[in-house]
């Protein structure tokens, strides 16, 4: 018995200015279907629906942005089993935060996994880690207000908003290599 047959489902059925018309043959979860055309069969159908919808949305932004922060101020960071670290990172903090972290992984394919010839970089999780300075917050979110106007979405809220999910070091040059997932 097949896992999906929507073939003679009421719920499924599709408006009739919609172009998914074909969707009636379709079934699924036994390996069988009408076409193992991707085009027209189930993925297919999904895919064309995806862009559909994908394409029919308008932003009020854009996908990503950046800029200049001149006014922003030292974060005051504390690391556990380090202590306050300075920026700019003198080669001396840098040492000790390798020493209180571990190496970050990355992932490939479904795995995670560490290889060094790939990214060499450590990194601290973020209980690890403390901003201490209370001009911090002040300083950083008129930042936040400008990248939400710039993405098209409301700040704070509903909106969006900035957490410290981890802290990564990467080691001069470690950043990603090319690599293939």
């Amino acid at each position: 018995m097949p896992l999906v047959d929507i073939s003679s489902d009421p719920v499924n059925e599709m408006d009739d200015d919609e172009e998914l018309d074909d969707i009636d043959d379709v079934k699924m979860g036994n390996g069988s279907s009408e076409s193992d055309d991707a085009s027209t069969g189930i993925a297919g159908l999904v895919k064309a629906e995806l862009r559909t919808q994908l394409t029919s949305k308008k932003s009020a932004g854009s996908v990503a942005t950046g800029g200049e922060c001149l006014e922003l101020v030292n974060p005051g960071l504390f690391i556990q089993g380090v202590g306050n670290v300075g920026l700019p990172l003198s080669d001396r903090d840098a040492k000790l935060i390798i020493g209180a972290s571990h190496k970050a992984p990355f992932g490939k394919g479904s795995e995670t996994i560490v290889d060094e010839n790939v990214r060499k970089t450590w990194e601290l999780n973020a209980s690890q880690v403390a901003i201490r300075n209370p001009a911090w917050e002040k300083s950083f979110n008129p930042i936040l207000d400008r990248v939400a106007k710039a993405l098209g979405i409301a700040a704070g809220g509903s909106g969006i908003s900035a957490h410290l999910h981890k802290v990564l070091l990467y080691a001069k040059g470690g950043c990603f290599h090319a690599h293939q997932e």
